[in-house]
């Protein structure tokens, strides 16, 4: 259970540890370093439903391992990122490595735990949410502050290369996956994530390649001349 509390609590370390990087991000690559945390947002949210219905189908444990190897290697890519762009593609691939640590092991769990117990192996993998949220960002300001935001990016990658993960007790479903479905789940709730997350996560220089007047039909942008006239 230990290993599977550490793959959800570097899910949620995820999150936060960009947000405490983003001051030194942006002394580093300028403006628009709010959307290393949004791309984050983004691809953890559209992932996270095909990959924990990729595990059901195939195998919880074979699917976690692959999302936590897709994690690590991304984190790696994140901490050696030598450009803006690079980061944010390095952030998404590990955004979708995060959406299988944090639907996975929560099945697992379920699965593994005795009768009656199923209460408190919940109890534990959400104390491990509760320690990537909480005091999480204290301690990843303190690497930032001994060595730089990199560090924080290989902290992530560390804590999983040490977690263990326990044998999947359940037979996979061996039923197709709906691939469409899944598709079509994933760009449902991306534009979810696009309409709530704030552009650059509060960063007013950053904000969707749609967001500009280049992006709207010729005639609303001729109305809108006319209305700021």
């Amino acid at each position: 259970m230990v290993g599977l509390g550490l793959s959800v609590m570097s899910a949620s370390l995820g999150i936060r540890i960009a947000a405490v990087a983003l001051p030194s991000l942006s002394t580093v690559h300028g403006g628009g370093t709010g959307l290393v945390v949004s791309f984050y947002i983004l691809a953890t949210t559209v992932g996270a439903v095909p990959l924990g219905r990729a595990g059901d189908v195939f195998e919880r444990r074979r699917a976690l391992l692959l999302g936590i190897l897709a994690f690590i290697l991304a984190s790696l890519w994140a901490s050696g990122a030598e450009s803006l762009r690079s980061l944010i593609l390095a952030r998404a691939v590990q955004g979708l490595g995060a959406g299988a640590t944090i639907s996975l092991p929560l099945a697992l769990a379920c699965d593994l735990a005795r009768a009656g117990r199923v209460g408190r192996a919940m109890g534990l993998i959400g104390s491990a949410t509760a320690v990537g949220t909480a005091p999480g960002p204290a301690l990843d300001g303190a690497l930032i502050a001994a060595f730089d935001w990199r560090a924080v990016f290989l902290a992530l990658a560390a804590v999983l290369l040490i977690a263990r993960m326990p044998a999947d007790g359940r037979r996979a479903l061996r039923a197709p996956l709906d691939v469409a479905g899944s598709l079509l789940l994933a760009a449902t709730l991306g534009a979810l994530v696009l309409l709530i997350e704030a552009p650059g996560g509060g960063d007013s220089t950053a904000s969707w390649p749609w967001s500009c007047s280049s992006a709207l039909p010729p005639s609303s942008r001729r109305s809108g001349g006319r209305r700021r006239q």
